[in-house]
């Protein structure tokens, strides 16, 4: 459902930003032009260009969506980044071209205006066609730039970036999840270099799924993710937990996979905590947003307990506390410890799964 939600809000505002880019372009280049343009020998006015505005802004909005969201479901983890590129400058150079001459026909015959195609087409060549094809493809860099961006940096930041939320240091109450591969040491050993980087990159494909539960991926650092959350994305759904039992899930659905290519299964330990931080800007020559504080520091302490208490996710009293109400969880008190690094103890509790899920 929440993925539906998104999608279909991605739609809405692309054939909205389509709508004003064709309706801009119209704008600048023929408003209060007399001869605006002319398809065997009539004139065609100024309101009916904004009519085709609307419609091939609509298309290609359409469109847009449609070819990004086929590109999303494709891997081309095998082919070089210019290539693929190339392959979709290709695949979006031919939609448009068809989409603006196609939505000029269908608006003129709409309008009742006499014409042939091959005329129409001839006048429309000498009316720069190809200025609205490059203006098309300058907007279709941009927003894949834009998206390639906030791929960097996480839904919602690159905004926060430009209004410059970031230069300040902020604190902010946040969910941190470290997930980690067990026994790293030995499969790295045993597969090679060049096997455990492509064995490491097949377990990160399914972490792809933090976008479900609202995660934010904050670093891959070497075979470990680190994931955040907001506290209302967190708690709701309990997401900050059933990611990782989803991810979990996804690995075990490809037994058979990594049994043929590399007859090893990946098991992953995670700990979770909540508490403050410090958000902020880093950096001159490559800037990021990082996340400082103990929060993040006993996380991590508390993931590496996983192995001696010889359960694969651990979270602090903390999580316990915030999710005790109602949850589709079992928590179970391990132990206190004072964590290398830290002078107060810390209570850890192993999650089981509930065998009913109860009704939230």
């Amino acid at each position: 459902m929440i993925n539906f939600q998104k999608q279909a809000i991605r739609l809405f505002l692309l054939i909205i930003v389509w709508l004003l880019a064709i309706r801009f372009f119209i704008f600048i280049r023929f408003y209060q032009n007399e001869n605006t343009l002319l398809i065997d020998n009539e004139l065609i006015n100024y309101k009916f260009l904004k009519q085709y505005a609307n419609f091939l802004g609509f298309l290609c909005g359409v469109f847009f969506w449609i070819l990004d969201y086929i590109f999303s479901k494709i891997s081309f983890r095998k082919l070089s980044y210019g290539l693929v590129v190339l392959i979709q400058s290709i695949i979006y150079f031919s939609v448009y071209v068809f989409l603006i001459f196609g939505s000029a026909i269908l608006v003129l015959l709409h309008n009742n205006v006499s014409f042939s195609i091959s005329e129409a087409i001839s006048d429309q060549m000498q009316a720069s066609i190809l200025v609205p094809i490059i203006y098309v493809f300058v907007v279709t860099f941009l927003l894949i730039f834009l998206k390639q961006v906030q791929l960097k940096f996480g839904p919602g930041n690159m905004t926060r970036l430009i209004l410059g939320q970031f230069r300040n240091p902020r604190k902010q109450e946040r969910f941190f999840m470290f997930i980690d591969l067990k026994g790293s040491t030995t499969i790295a050993e045993k597969l090679g270099a060049i096997h455990y980087s492509d064995f490491i990159k097949d377990c990160f494909i399914e972490s792809s799924i933090a976008t479900r539960y609202l995660a934010e991926i904050y670093q891959y650092v070497g075979d470990e993710i680190v994931l955040s959350w907001s506290k209302k994305n967190g708690l709701k759904n309990e997401n900050c937990i059933q990611f990782y039992y989803d991810f979990t899930n996804r690995l075990r659905k490809k037994e058979a996979y990594f049994d043929k290519k590399y007859g090893i299964q990946p098991i992953f330990k995670a700990g979770v905590h909540f508490g403050e931080i410090i958000i902020t800007e880093v950096g001159e020559i490559k800037r990021e947003i990082a996340f400082h504080g103990d929060t993040i520091n006993t996380t991590s302490r508390i993931q590496e307990q996983c192995n001696s208490l010889q359960e694969n996710l651990l979270v602090s009293d903390t999580i316990q506390k915030l999710f005790l109400a109602n949850s589709n969880f079992k928590f179970n008190r391990l132990c206190d410890l004072t964590l290398r690094g830290k002078e107060n103890t810390v209570s850890l509790c192993a999650v089981e799964q509930c065998s009913v899920p109860k009704k939230k």
